[in-house]
């Protein structure tokens, strides 16, 4: 629902070019930001094994910063390139891309490391 929100968001400032729309856009866009980090921890503790959830709540901590600043450079790139309309598009079609790939599924850290770990799901959470 998170990203869903941050899509909608982006899409509503790239396709209504005006005041009122970037008004609307932004508090779709920020109801979905302010969802995103606590919709996607648990996925990191529920998918680590309880030894190593330090370290997976370290890395996901580094790789959410590193995309913030990663997206403001390449979506700055957008901008030089094809104007900011181009770049809240390509944001919402990147989110999008997000929803899509979360939805097929995460790897659970059993399947990258060979290790047993049982992810926690509606029927077995505690």
């Amino acid at each position: 629902m998170a990203l869903a929100t941050i899509a909608i968001g982006l899409g509503v400032i790239a396709a209504w070019p005006t005041v009122l729309g970037l008004y609307v856009g932004t508090v779709v866009f920020s109801c979905g930001q302010s969802l995103v980090y606590p919709a996607l921890f648990p996925l990191v503790i529920d998918g680590a094994p309880e030894a190593e959830r330090s370290h997976a709540v370290a890395t996901f901590t580094l790789f959410f910063d590193v995309s913030q600043g990663v997206g403001a450079v390449a979506l700055g790139a957008v901008v030089a390139l094809m104007g900011e309309r181009a770049a809240f598009a390509a944001a919402a079609t990147v989110c999008a891309g997000a929803i899509i790939v979360l939805r097929r599924g995460v790897p659970s850290f059993s399947r990258l490391t060979g290790t047993e770990n049982v992810p926690v799901t509606v029927e077995n959470a505690p």
